[in-house]
């Protein structure tokens, strides 16, 4: 297997400005290989900032690994997570993760290993394995916040250090710290999380 090491100015340069500014074209970017995040050093907290509206983000079924989200001291911009948001129209397919970290010191900004907030779009055929989450604020592997959206046919491992807020149904403990609204379709998710409640 062909190792490449991703970098952040990679998803900057290549993913973040089209995803974020392009609301009327139809996007797909497609990841065409595993790629090894061990260098990648993240100075806002996030690789992508918004999934947005006609944008399609197709993992392959290739795998991002040893990918390490931790800001120490400094505040991220929106939150920690491979994605800062996902919102309506935008949509996250066949993407593998393994050996992710996430630390936040942040008590008030939301922290997940796919994404820190989804208000919208779709998740489908995603896996996230040998997560490992410490964070002072909500906190799950999929997303800190889901105030809408759908995820499908999904698979989660790991363990979430976080604080615990009531969930609509306890299959969701870990995945995601906080549900406002936000459909997960039960008989396609699996859920293999540690939870440990932080003070």
């Amino acid at each position: 297997m062909n190792r490449r090491f991703c970098h952040e100015s990679f998803f900057r340069r290549c993913l973040f400005p089209s995803i974020s500014n392009l609301r009327t074209v139809k996007w797909i970017f497609y990841l065409r290989d595993s790629i090894d995040c061990s260098k990648i050093e993240s100075t806002s907290g996030t690789l992508i900032k918004r999934l947005v509206e006609g944008v399609t983000l197709d993992g392959g079924n290739h795998i991002l690994k040893n990918l390490m989200l931790d800001l120490k001291d400094s505040e991220p911009e929106q939150g920690m997570g491979l994605i800062g948001e996902i919102t309506d129209g935008g949509y996250l397919q066949n993407l593998r993760m393994e050996f992710v970290t996430v630390r936040s010191k942040s008590s008030d900004k939301p922290s997940g290993c796919i994404a820190a907030r989804i208000s919208g779009g779709q998740i489908t055929n995603c896996t996230v394995r040998q997560a490992i989450m410490i964070c002072k604020s909500t906190s799950g592997i999929l997303a800190g916040e889901m105030t809408n959206g759908s995820v499908d046919n999904c698979k989660f491992h790991g363990m979430v250090q976080a604080p615990f807020y009531p969930l609509p149904k306890e299959e969701y403990k870990g995945i995601v710290g906080k549900i406002d609204a936000g459909t997960i379709i039960d008989n396609n998710l699996t859920n293999h999380v540690i939870f440990i409640e932080a003070e």
